[in-house]
């Protein structure tokens, strides 16, 4: 079928905005008719501008189980402000349903659960896709940020005892006592959500294929919500895609002009062969899996469970994973062209986090946190989003003074990983690893959780032609954290930070792959900071290599010696200048500052020099590389 068959025209007017809005609207109830009766639908845009209005036609795929909507040549011009750009697959509104049943804790691998309270069950019938989900991890947000869910189909219900029977099996542990919060909606604790929702079928599989749709006038940030079992997009041009609620969704060759984000509720989310003109940021580990292949992209927001970034082109990397847990990124055959800070912690606020003893108390390694939310009162629940296995640390400083940018933080002495989260009336009860009785008498307080590993960059490179550690050269150690910093006449300025690491700095290479010209004793400072003794976090001293860039070539700085074309270079800690890197410090924040003087560069970039650095960090608890899931109970 075409879409004209059914009204609509390809004219390139506004006026014929009502006209296309209703022959879409017609197309839907065609099509509703086709899967119905058990029949794929396929319908073709012919070439033209077609001007609609979202408003009318948000329902016009609405209840069709099996859609491919094809395009090429085509533009869709949406002509409502502040609407999306392109109607809806599914519509999940997941308080919008009477119940969400709360269940009894499942396991990994089970097929069966059962409601607490039965007679909840009665919307629920065999052949209907649900969501098991629980763990909320933003406390308030929506769609949910829920750390584990699985979309299963129910094969049973018995409303007697409560007992749903589905497939496919569970892939997490589920809790049935995980937090509940003051929230006017339903989607805490761990529970069975329904997806179908105001005549839409979550369960549908819709491919859009070869048009452009945007707005009528350009709205930056205004995504094409994709929602759905499994949705895909194929030679499109949007202004960008937010998947949420969705078990699969692709984007193949694919133009994405603003800014992307994949929101929540995704099991497995890939770009292959796009362009994404903005970036692509994921806020929290609610996605288990987003894959990017051979795309090229503004800006990556590393985040997610899991992330796999293969053979892509990126301007920017940053961190992302604001709330939850990121348990593994890894960048594979990409160009990068900065990656300057992807610090473990994320802070917000004067008191992120912080131990006041009113809001949030702490003894024998349990913190409790009431559930007032209120932000600038210890950081409130949003901000004390952990999942088991995390890791968390107490802050070094003055009892009551918090910082908001990362630093005082006090190694494996002040650090533990979460046990578990628990339910109490009023508060959730964190339950850590932590020894200390009560708050540690160095510490100001204040509490980091981490909120992802370390990525792993694989055989990447910068602008230049400079290699990065390879997985061989990571291997064997204890948490061998190696990360590539390549500077030259645009990167190096005067002052320069580069957050990023904590712990005992075990190593660092450094190669001037094209020394400074027509400059003579160019040096740079890296690590003009303080250290401290990991034993007792007290006592600090200044520590700082200078880097020679007069000099071409490749110097190692170890705890065993300082090695390679090293000309001026050297070791200065305590005050003295030492042959080799101190073994038991503490370095906060890893090497923090790239020191040039006057910034020499700027105005004659070709003399410029370009120098890589390879930090290697023993980062023990705080870098601990894995996450334990929670257990049933």
């Amino acid at each position: 079928m075409s879409l004209l068959d059914f009204g609509a025209r390809a004219d390139g007017l506004p006026a014929s905005s009502p006209t296309n809005s209703a022959a879409l609207n017609a197309f839907g109830d065609w099509a509703r008719a086709e899967s119905k009766a058990g029949r794929a639908v396929h319908v073709v845009a012919p070439p033209g501008t077609y001007y609609f209005d979202y408003a009318v036609a948000i329902n016009c795929f609405r209840g069709i189980s099996t859609l491919l909507f094809s395009g090429y040549g085509a533009t869709f011009l949406q002509t409502r402000l502040r609407a999306e750009p392109w109607p809806v697959s599914g519509n999940a509104v997941l308080y919008g349903n009477r119940f969400n049943p709360r269940i009894r804790a499942a396991k990994k691998g089970a097929t069966r659960v059962v409601a607490m309270t039965p007679a909840e069950l009665g919307d629920y019938a065999p052949g209907e896709v649900v969501m098991i989900a629980g763990l909320d991890i933003q406390y308030g947000g929506y769609p949910p940020n829920l750390n584990y869910f699985d979309f299963v189909t129910i094969r049973s219900v018995d409303p007697r005892s409560g007992a749903v029977t589905f497939e496919p099996p569970l892939s997490y542990d589920y809790l049935a006592d995980y937090p509940t919060y003051p929230l006017p909606n339903s989607w805490n604790g761990t529970r069975i959500y329904k997806l179908d929702h105001a005549g839409f079928t979550w369960n549908v599989d819709h491919t859009f294929a070869g048009f452009e749709c945007r707005h009528e006038v350009e709205q930056g940030g205004n995504h094409v919500t994709v929602m759905g079992r499994k949705i895909t997009w194929r030679d499109c041009v949007t202004p960008g895609f937010s998947e949420t609620i969705c078990e699969e969704f692709l984007a193949e060759r694919c133009v994405e002009r603003s800014y992307t984000e994949p929101d929540k509720l995704v099991k497995k989310s890939v770009r292959r062969d796009g362009k994404l003109m903005a970036g692509l940021g994921l806020q929290s580990s609610s996605i288990d899996l987003l894959i990017a292949e051979n795309c090229t992209i503004r800006h990556v927001a590393s985040g997610g469970k899991v992330m796999r970034v293969t053979n892509c082109d990126i301007e920017i990397v940053s961190p992302g994973c604001q709330f939850g847990f990121n348990e593994s990124t890894r960048f594979e055959n990409c160009r990068i062209g900065t990656a300057n800070y992807l610090y473990p912690y994320i802070a917000k606020g004067a008191r992120y986090n912080f131990v006041d003893g009113v809001n949030i108390t702490y003894a024998n390694g349990v913190f409790v946190v009431l559930k007032n939310d209120a932000w600038a009162q210890g950081g409130g629940i949003t901000n004390w989003n952990a999942v088991p296995g995390q890791v968390l640390s107490f802050c070094r400083g003055k009892a009551g003074t918090s910082t908001a940018d990362g630093s005082f933080l006090a190694s494996d002495l002040g650090a533990g990983t979460v046990v578990s989260i628990e339910d109490r009336p009023g508060a959730i009860a964190i339950h850590t690893t932590l020894k200390h009785a009560r708050v540690p008498a160095w510490s100001s307080g204040q509490v980091f959780i981490k909120h992802r590993n370390a990525p792993v960059f694989a055989n990447c490179t910068g602008p230049e032609a400079v290699r990065v550690a390879t997985e061989a050269e990571r291997a064997g150690r204890r948490f061998g954290d190696y990360f590539r910093y390549l500077l030259d006449a645009k990167t190096i300025r005067q002052g320069a930070a580069f957050w990023g690491r904590s712990g005992t700095l075990v190593g660092l290479r450094a190669t001037v792959v094209k020394p400074a010209a027509a400059a003579t004793a160019m040096k740079a400072t890296l690590g003009e900071m303080a250290a401290y003794r990991a034993s007792t976090m007290d006592n600090p001293r200044l520590f700082q290599i200078e880097l020679d860039l007069t000099i071409a070539g490749r110097r190692d700085f170890t705890q065993h010696g300082l090695r390679g074309a090293v000309g001026n270079d050297r070791v200065t800690y305590d005050g003295l200048v030492q042959d080799r890197l101190p073994a038991d410090t503490w370095c906060e924040e890893g090497m923090p500052l790239l020191f040039c003087p006057g910034a020499p560069f700027l105005s004659n970039p070709a003399a410029a020099p370009v120098f890589e650095l390879i930090f290697e960090f023993d980062m023990g608890l705080i870098g601990k590389p894995t996450v334990v899931h929670s257990g049933a109970t």
